[in-house]
């Protein structure tokens, strides 16, 4: 999913959080909760850990903040 895609998914539109790949992919359940400046607000019901709003940039297509993360990070719907 591009960022342009994440931007027209209305607040409360559902999706698949993709954390990894290969044998290592996780898939968590999330949902759109806002629209900001340069930003998509997600909240992830991640299966492994308890939620989090995660802060999605429009620029680089990526999680706001992250830094040296190993394997890729992705959004499906």
């Amino acid at each position: 999913m591009t960022a342009q895609d994440l931007r027209n998914l209305p607040p409360g539109a559902r999706l698949v959080y993709v954390y990894g790949h290969g044998a290592a992919e996780e898939r968590h359940p999330g949902r759109v909760v806002a629209h900001g400046a340069g930003y998509t607000s997600i909240v992830v019901y991640f299966t492994t850990k308890p939620q989090a709003l995660i802060r999605w940039s429009m620029t680089t297509n990526r999680p706001m903040g992250t830094k040296g993360h190993v394997g890729t990070v992705c959004l499906e719907k």
